[in-house]
């Protein structure tokens, strides 16, 4: 069985950590993430994804994140049973957070803090942003002489 999440998305309020019984930081927060489709007036849907972080990963992601940065999440999804307020029991899904990767734009003094995030999350994507944002790629792709064979489609 596969139970594997990727999400790219913002945090739709402020973050506030919480401490189990046991000590170990909780933080639940949301992503809202636009949808691939749109609504009857052409407007893109969103998406109100729950999360949540444990441990070492919640506290860093409440130290460097708020309302409206944008993070990818890679975890599982949890389903938890319970009972509403007037009797009738109800289930809950929550993306559980295993890494995360900050994806907003930052200042190259803070870009050093952000590779030693994604290392300390177990970020094994093997992305690193680009360190020259004014670089510019002058390769010339219109002179490849490519035969249909060449194509793997």
């Amino acid at each position: 069985m596969i139970n594997r999440v990727v999400l790219v998305g913002r945090i739709t309020r402020e973050l506030e950590i919480r401490r189990s019984t046991s000590g170990v930081a909780v933080l639940p927060f949301t992503l809202a993430i636009d949808s691939v489709r749109k609504d009857a007036q052409g407007n893109r849907m969103t998406n109100f994804i729950p999360c949540r972080a444990l441990g070492n990963i919640a506290e860093t992601i409440e130290r460097y994140c708020t309302k409206g940065s944008l993070i990818a999440v890679e975890g599982y999804i949890e389903s938890s049973r319970y009972e509403r307020r007037d009797g009738t029991s109800a289930t809950s899904l929550d993306v559980f957070v295993q890494a995360m990767t900050l994806c907003d734009n930052r200042k190259n003094t803070q870009r050093n803090s952000e590779d030693s995030i994604s290392q300390l999350n177990g970020n094994t994507s093997g992305y690193e942003p680009d360190t020259n944002e004014n670089e510019t790629d002058n390769t010339d792709y219109s002179q490849m002489d490519l035969a249909d064979d060449d194509l793997p489609f």
